[in-house]
């Protein structure tokens, strides 16, 4: 396929995309397919971008997010400057939907640097429109206004209809926000001359809704209503989820607030249910509110009081997960700040050095110079000998060692005792092992080729200590893997798990969940952890794998695990003859409890490990 029918390959996904993301996924893989064998790394990068696209619509943020940075690396590499600016943008959208606003702007600004290393004036406009959507999301009317006032030159005097559309409309959702409702009618009427225009029922939708709010804070409550059940109809047929939550939530309490209680607590139920299957614990926490306060405009006194308290839960859990993210994000600057401190500190150490070094040439003799260099040289070559082998011999178990330990010492206070068990486990069991392994070999490297039998014996006793090490290594892990599955979760621990892994750069891990807003019994979580746990390493240490995908679904009835990686793959059936303890461990874990563990595996084409394991609602025997 030539290079130009891919390209019109792809313009037919994202035309189809509007109305048939099934279908635009079909296009997007076939035009992946149809690059990579053509070698056409753009088409490839476009393929991702459609990819990414798909998996924000359907609410599945953690795919979409791998998709967009596979696009971004992509056209970083190739100097495509305005297309990475496009796919920093779409990101941007995606923090935004998880909530991660410092994360939203770091992306919009390097999109807004990409654009000025374009010279692209009208790109950069486009970026001041989206920072001013995200600056009225987080109340920052001011620069809001002056992103909007910045971009307007540049697009009123391009005629592009979807710039006009976005820019008008800014400005009514800014003045909406701020309860300016004529002025907010103004820009909205002038976004209603791009927005028929467009062909895109999504824009529409959107459109729609604003001026629902808009004629709403207007007092034409009729009107306001019609133009939302419009709306949530559009959301409905484009099958947005995470859209038509925000609809339906915004026509419920337009319908509370005109008196009609019980059609306000269909569509808040059913927004309710909506921003649980996206998992919006920020729309759950509202719609529980609302709900409270109509049933409590109904008479139903006790429901207003059930759903109040579990507003109240909701919220602490939204307050919660925000202040861990702050934690993490302080612990990151202040991480970030220590290394420009310590790269200046060595900056200024190598300026010193270099003179120090000039004047050395200015006096000293030639032979006495070369042979300090030489000297110079020798010992910091052996140095990097002794890291490189130090780190060769500890990255794997180092890896399995500390990765919840690094979790604890960011998210958690007062553990001190914790700690200090794990640093004498790992000093004085660990340690003593390693570095007595670290001795036996600097003797075998004086009498390699002198003595077999001797040589013989110190690899049995060192390979006996490594079994040894290796078994401390794994009781360690257990104790530091369970606390963490205990305290913040299976999805938690497994984040932080694969976060380890790819922090490692020793293989690629990525993980994704669909339906585990809601934790299981901790005896469930902390099985399956270990269960995953084992398969991984099993896949670091012999498999030979780029990429490794961890996939956690779940059910009403079941808990599925996928471990999917794409190493050299390996003959089960022979494994077991050979004595293969570890699939034996793996399905009798899973049998404990009441479900089964299967592999699917041949020389050559990878591994899939399936852990299946039948779950139960709470209050069930």
């Amino acid at each position: 396929m030539s290079r130009d029918s891919i390209t019109a390959l792809f313009q037919r996904a994202l035309k189809t995309q509007s109305r048939d993301l099934d279908s635009a996924m079909a296009l997007a893989k076939e035009g992946l397919k149809a690059s990579r064998y053509a070698g056409f790394e753009t088409g490839v990068g476009w393929a991702f971008m459609r990819f990414g696209s798909i998996y924000r619509e359907r609410a599945i943020n953690d795919s979409a997010l791998f998709y967009y940075r596979k696009t971004l690396k992509i056209r970083l590499k190739n100097g495509e400057l305005l297309p990475a600016a496009y796919a920093c943008k779409d990101i941007n959208y995606v923090f935004q939907d998880l909530g991660k606003r410092d994360s939203a702007f770091f992306y919009l600004l390097n999109a807004m640097r990409l654009c000025d290393r374009a010279d692209d004036a009208l790109a950069k406009a486009m970026m001041h429109v989206e920072l001013a959507e995200l600056s009225i999301k987080y109340e920052a009317y001011d620069d809001a206004l002056r992103y909007l006032e910045s971009a307007t030159p540049a697009v009123e005097a391009s005629g592009d209809s979807v710039l006009n559309y976005q820019l008008y409309g800014e400005y009514g959702i800014l003045f909406l926000a701020q309860g300016r409702f004529e002025e907010a009618l103004q820009y909205l009427v002038k976004a209603s001359e791009y927005v028929e225009g467009l062909g895109s029922k999504y824009y529409k939708a959107r459109h729609l809704n604003r001026l629902a709010s808009c004629y709403e804070g207007l007092g034409n409550a009729r009107l306001a209503e019609q133009l939302y059940r419009q709306a949530v109809l559009d959301y409905k047929a484009l099958e947005m989820p995470l859209a038509l939550a925000l609809g339906q939530f915004n026509l419920g309490q337009a319908l509370l607030r005109s008196g009609q209680v019980d059609s306000a607590l269909v569509y808040l139920h059913r927004s309710l249910r909506g921003a649980r299957g996206v998992q919006d614990r920020y729309r759950v926490a509202r719609c529980l509110d609302v709900l409270s306060e109509a049933y409590a405009e109904n008479g139903a006194f006790e429901k207003a009081y059930a759903y109040q308290r579990r507003f109240a839960r909701a919220q602490d859990s939204v307050l919660n997960e925000e202040k861990v993210t702050s934690i993490a994000e302080m612990q990151t600057r202040y991480d970030t700040e220590k290394k420009e401190q310590e790269i200046l500190l060595l900056d200024e150490r190598s300026r010193t050095r270099t003179a120090q070094r000039n004047a050395l040439l200015a006096g000293a003799a030639v032979l006495l110079l070369a042979l300090f260099l030489l000297g110079f040289a020798y010992v910091q070559r052996r140095r990097l000998a002794k890291k490189n082998e130090q780190l060769a011999k500890q990255r794997i178990d180092a890896l399995l060692n500390t990765q919840e330990i690094n979790t604890y010492n960011a998210m958690l206070e007062g553990q001190e005792e914790e700690r200090k068990r794990i640093a004498s486990d790992l000093h004085d069991r660990l340690g003593s092992m390693l570095s007595t392994i670290k001795l036996l070999f600097g003797a075998l490297d004086d009498k390699i080729d002198r003595s077999q039998v001797q040589n013989e014996e110190r690899f049995q006793k060192v390979t006996t200590l490594l079994d040894d090490a290796v078994v401390e290594v794994r009781r360690i892990s257990h104790n530091l893997g369970t606390g963490m599955v205990t305290s913040f979760g299976l999805v938690a621990a497994l984040q932080d798990l694969t976060d380890s892994i790819n922090e490692s750069n020793l293989i690629q891990c990525k993980l994704l969940t669909y339906g585990m807003d809601e934790r299981l019994d901790t005896q469930t979580e902390v099985a399956v952890y270990r269960m995953v746990q084992e398969i991984m390493t099993n896949t670091l240490k012999h498999a030979d794998a780029q990429v490794v995908q961890v996939q956690v679904n779940r059910s009403e009835t079941t808990l599925s695990v996928t471990v999917e990686d794409d190493g050299k793959g390996f003959d089960p059936a022979k494994a077991k003859r050979q004595g293969g303890m570890g699939l034996e461990n793996l399905s009798a874990r899973a049998a404990k409890l009441n479900g089964s563990y299967h592999i699917d595996s041949a020389p050559g084409r990878g591994s899939i490990s399936i852990i299946e394991i039948p779950i139960h609602e709470k209050g069930e025997n």
